[in-house]
């Protein structure tokens, strides 16, 4: 619940309520991904998912993801709350090596400053 002031007018014994609005100074902070930074996993993940301290606004939030030729395995983010899902597509045969991850996204708070990030995770055969 949103504080609240209180005015009374003292001769006409009314009183005014008015609402206050409220920022927090929350900012975005990246939490944790599936799979994890540095992680080596296998088999290949279909979606990777990034985990953030604040509800993500959509508006110039992206995530990309390239394989280890450096091409653009990401496609259809979702935006849910305080997470960033895409889906990828690695390929059948030859998905070994190191996988890319850039994000950049702001919050739904006072501070809207776009943030930027980048990790990376392994797959193994």
């Amino acid at each position: 619940m949103l504080p609240a002031l209180f005015l009374a007018n003292a001769s006409a014994a009314n009183f005014v309520f008015i609402q206050q609005n409220v920022y927090t100074l929350q900012t975005l902070r990246f939490v944790s991904s599936v799979p994890q930074a540095n992680e080596e996993i296998s088999p290949p993940p279909k979606i990777v998912r990034l985990y953030f301290s604040t509800p993500v606004n959509p508006i110039n939030a992206h995530v990309n993801v390239t394989d280890p030729y450096g091409n653009r395995i990401s496609s259809s983010l979702v935006i849910s709350g305080q997470s960033m899902t895409v889906n990828i597509e690695v390929p059948a045969s030859g998905y070994s090596g190191v996988y890319n991850v850039e994000w950049a996204a702001s919050c739904l708070c006072a501070d809207t400053s776009l943030k930027t990030g980048s990790f990376s995770f392994s797959i193994s055969q």
